[in-house]
Order: structure tokens, then C-alpha cells, then sequence
């Protein structure tokens, strides 16, 4: 099955990852996120930059592509020898970023039910986990490569919030739900959405969790869901197809806001009942897309 057969199944709440090793620790990152993996790269070093950039080096003539050592900006053991060292390249963010990994060992299709949260490890790796996979043999790590991509490039994050906006008064009365696991970027983002007059916020850590939360009887109707795609439990698309075909609340606009809206990903979005996709970091479309919604 190819990687747009995946990104174009509708409402299945999975995806796919490519499993590697760090430090003789097991990570993840989603299939929709990688670019391509090759072994080596003719690396040019950037004097003083962070520890953890290894430098830049040149994609085909096409980009200028920045290498991040995982081992060193996870703290993890480097290996003595780098004979199975491969770099993953990835596109995210409308950035193509690469990372230094120890080896790429398969790929997996799993259920965002079966990604926990990730509680237990977070101390151990900061919150740089978003999510832990239990296997068979090992344990798998999710991890945030947005919000490690937003620390050693700052230019790369949420945009600054446009003060030549209009505020009206009526958008504090208006409740927004804000679906997002990483508390990095979700943080960001309310503190965005109430400096943009946007103050009436729920928020939720993933689909699951606004999924039940929308299905009590009693709770308060949004006028508005921003939602990422990549989430424990439930992902955003399989939270939409819920909303849209089991909710009392169907007709409420949702707006993806993800680092993965690439054509197949915005097809499948709108395919399942999107009103908007928006890719980060692009915070003043997100904020004249919400205006458009709520008048």
C-alpha cells in the first residue's frame, strides 16, 4: 500500500510510521512527515550555532536543508560508529528539516487508540513525547520534531499575531474548542487566539478527549473547533468524522490547523468535513480564517 493509499483512507483513526533508534532507544515519526531517508550528506557547519545542529547542507540544488543530531539535543549515548547512521528528511511546517538518527529500522501501521499518553516518560525526555507505542518486543516514542524544530529555529514557528487587526467585542463571547497534544504549541496558540480577542477557550490534549467531551448531553456548544490531525488516541480527522455523522453539533465549523496539510492530507480533510485547513505556522490566516467563521 503507497504513503497516499494511507493519507487518503477516510476516518480509519490510523497512520504509519517509520521506526528508528536513538541512543538504543526505539522512536516514531509519522510517514505523512517524511520526505525521504538517505545515508549521507555533505554537511557545511554554521559557526556558533546550537550543539545540536550539525550544519546545513544542499537537496538537490533545491534546499538548504539543516541537520539536527537527535542524540545530542535528546541527551541520548552517541554510538562509537556510524556505519548504520542514516538522516531522515522531512517536510513539515513548509520547512524541509533533516535528523540525524542512529538507524531506520521498518515501518509500522498503528491506531492513534493504541498511542498513550505519555505520562510516565515525560521526565525522562521532557516534553519533547508526545506519545508512546507499546509493541510487542519494545516501547516506541513519539516525539515532537515540531516543537524541536520551533526551539533551534525560531523563525520556523507560530507567526506574530498582526496588530493592525480589528478586535471586536463579541469574539470573547464566542467559545473556541482548541484540540492539540503538544502543550508547546498549544500554549502558543490560546495565548494567540486571546490576544486576537478570542479569550473564551476550551482546550483539549487530543480527539478523544474533545470527543467526549462534545458527546456529553451537557456540555457547552463551540461556535468554532481548531484541531490538529497528529493526536493520542484519536487523531483530528477521525475526531471530524465523528462530529460530522454522530454529534449534536454536526454542523459546527472545524478548522485543521496541522503541519501536515499537503495536497492528498487537504484532500482527505475536506473529504471528511473540514471547513478550513490551515497550515502552521501560519497564525494570521488561522486568525482571518476564524473571523470568516465567527461574525
Amino acid at each position: 500500500m503507497s504513503k497516499s493509499d494511507i493519507l487518503l483512507e477516510s476516518g480509519t483513526n490510523e497512520f504509519e510510521i517509520v521506526e528508528f533508534t536513538v541512543g538504543n532507544s526505539y522512536f516514531g515519526i509519522n510517514v505523512a512527515k517524511v520526505h525521504q531517508v538517505i545515508q549521507h550528506a555533505d554537511v557545511s557547519v554554521i559557526p556558533n550555532s546550537e550543539p545540536a545542529l550539525e550544519g546545513v547542507f544542499d537537496l538537490r540544488g533545491e534546499h538548504i536543508v539543516p541537520l539536527i543530531n537527535l542524540a545530542t539535543y535528546l541527551h541520548l549515548p552517541q554510538p562509537i560508529t556510524d556505519s548504520t547512521d542514516k538522516i531522515i528528511i522531512t517536510e513539515f511546517n513548509n520547512t524541509f528539516t533533516a535528523f540525524h538518527v542512529e538507524s531506520v529500522a521498518t515501518i509500522h501501521r498503528v491506531s492513534w487508540s493504541s498511542v498513550e499518553a505519555p505520562d510516565a516518560v515525560t521526565h525522562s525526555h521532557g516534553s519533547v513525547v508526545i506519545g508512546v507505542i507499546r509493541m510487542q518486543d519494545k516501547i516506541v516514542l513519539l516525539i515532537d520534531f515540531e516543537k524541536i524544530l520551533m526551539e533551534l529555529s525560531p523563525r520556523s514557528g507560530l507567526e506574530e499575531l498582526n496588530n493592525e487587526r480589528a478586535l471586536s467585542d463579541n469574539n470573547s463571547l464566542k467559545k473556541i474548542f482548541v484540540v492539540e497534544d503538544s502543550e508547546f504549541l498549544r500554549i502558543k496558540l490560546i495565548d494567540v487566539l486571546h490576544k486576537a480577542g478570542y479569550a473564551n477557550t476550551t482546550e483539549f490534549t487530543n480527539g478523544l478527549d474533545a470527543w467526549e467531551y462534545i458527546s456529553d448531553s451537557d456540555s457547552i456548544t463551540p461556535s468554532l473547533i481548531i484541531t490538529d490531525i497528529e493526536m493520542p488516541s484519536m487523531d483530528g480527522h477521525h475526531l471530524i468524522t465523528k462530529i460530522r455523522n454522530e454529534s449534536p453539533i454536526s454542523e459546527v465549523p472545524i478548522i485543521i490547523f496541522s503541519s501536515l496539510i499537503t495536497d492528498e492530507m487537504y484532500k482527505k480533510g475536506k473529504e471528511l468535513g473540514a471547513s478550513e485547513q490551515v497550515s502552521k505556522p501560519q497564525i494570521n490566516t488561522l486568525i482571518t480564517v476564524i473571523d470568516s467563521f465567527i461574525k
